[in-house]
């Protein structure tokens, strides 16, 4: 699985159909500088952007994020080592229960619950 940047190919989709940077900016109603960023791979567009960018240049919103050529393995695969990587098993937190009595008469025992949080 070749899993490209999305400033990769949106920068391959230009050059393949010789548009500028300003072209794609003034059509989808932005600026040569947020297009630029976006080349650089230092912001990406937001959804609808994605979306105008993708009707613009004919692509699909999986080819520009890099998406045409995962099969169900490589997502497995992903998926395996996105939960090595990044979920970590919380403590439990240890509860300790307490009755705690009123002092003066007329009241009735309470049972409290505390938490306590490593």
């Amino acid at each position: 699985m070749k899993l490209l940047k999305f400033s990769e190919n949106l920068r391959e989709a230009l050059s393949v159909r010789e548009m500028t940077q300003q072209g794609l900016a003034d059509h989808i109603g932005t600026t040569q500088q947020t297009v630029s960023r976006w080349l650089a791979g230092i912001n990406e567009p937001d959804l609808t952007m994605l979306l105008e960018i993708c009707l613009y240049l004919g692509e699909t919103p999986n080819s520009l994020l890099g998406y045409d050529d995962i099969t169900e393995q490589d997502l497995l695969a992903y998926k395996k080592s996105v939960k090595k990587q990044h979920i970590k098993k919380r403590p439990k937190p240890k509860v300790r229960f307490r009755l705690f009595l009123a002092e003066k008469e007329g009241f009735e025992p309470s049972l409290r619950f505390h938490v306590l949080l490593p």
